[in-house]
């Protein structure tokens, strides 16, 4: 189905697609041929990389723009309870997205009476599709978050460098620690983000430095490995991953961005099973730190995520 990584089935239907809209070549019936046969290329719901979901999009989105929408004609409406927050009119070729932004300690939110269920409700008179989401932002003391699973679930453990779980919030200044963290899904998972924040208090061991290395007879600076099912129900545990081309071996692995207080991952496709990765860290600085908790999510789909409870570390 593909030469190789940047020439696969679904860049061709879409470069097809792209150049048949612009020269204005084929019918609706050639055209609904192309973008069906496209849809149907795609793993449940994404594409096979990166570089194929950038060229779809861009052929689609070209199809897009050309059909008509002379026969978008409607007012729509958004209610808290029965009291009217939004109104906006779309006629004709009027496409853009109208967003709409109610902080939580100004009318109408303020006004609301606490501790009971309201409703949120969307409603439209007229000709064409409403297309709606509604997302509610909130913030909390780092270290009274609660831990929450909505499709990835997130555990965490501090270890010393023999392998001894840290029980508690209280880690000696100066020691090196271990972070380990598994992310487990029951589905194959995409574009997955990881954010795994350290107490201010510590200090990274960037595992690209040279010294680094005098660490690798104590399990070495960091590593990943993950575990699935097979068809049998048996585990299988990996510690790599990567393709073969042309006699030499490419190994694959996280996107991995090391800040003052974090470590951020990124996978571009999650097998379902358990994930795990690991890092050292130093406690260089006495004093008490709010830590928020580790999170896991979708950087497409922000309704499924995944995170620990937050902590409050004491270095001493």
């Amino acid at each position: 189905e593909a030469r190789d990584y940047f020439d696969s089935g679904s860049q061709q239907l879409a470069h097809l697609l792209h150049l048949t809209v612009l020269l204005d070549g084929g019918n609706d019936e050639m055209l609904f041929k192309y973008a069906n046969s496209l849809n149907g290329t795609k793993n449940k719901r994404h594409w096979i990389n990166q570089d194929d979901r950038t060229w779809v999009l861009v052929a689609l989105w070209q199809l897009a723009s050309t059909e008509s929408r002379g026969e978008t004609k409607f007012s729509a409406g958004a209610y808290i309870d029965d009291k009217k927050v939004m109104d906006v009119d779309f006629k004709k070729t009027k496409t853009e997205a109208q967003e709409l932004s109610l902080p939580l300690f100004s009318s109408p939110l303020l006004d609301l009476e606490r501790d009971k269920l309201h409703s949120l409700r969307f409603e439209k008179e007229g000709e064409g599709d409403l297309y709606y989401t509604a997302t509610i932002r909130y913030a909390l003391p780092s270290e009274v978050v609660f831990a929450r699973d909505e499709g990835l679930s997130v555990f965490s453990q501090i270890e010393t460098l023999d392998g001894r779980i840290v029980d508690g919030n209280e880690l000696e200044l100066g020691e090196t620690y271990r972070y380990r963290v598994f992310v487990s899904t029951t589905k194959d998972r995409f574009n997955m983000r990881l954010y795994v924040p350290v107490p201010s208090g510590a200090d990274i061991v960037d595992p690209s430095f040279d010294v680094s290395s005098a660490y690798l007879n104590n399990g070495g600076v960091n590593s990943e490995s993950w575990t699935r099912e097979t068809q049998y129900g048996d585990e299988e545990t990996y510690v790599g991953e990567g393709y073969i081309y042309d006699y030499h071996i490419y190994w694959l692995g996280p996107s991995r961005f090391i800040y003052d207080n974090a470590i951020a991952y990124s996978w571009e496709h999650v097998y379902r099973g358990q994930r795990e990765v690991s890092f050292l860290f130093r406690a260089t600085t006495p004093g008490v730190y709010p830590t928020p908790p580790v999170t896991a999510d979708l950087l497409f789909e922000p309704e499924v995520f995944g995170r620990t409870r937050g902590r409050l570390y004491v270095i001493k």
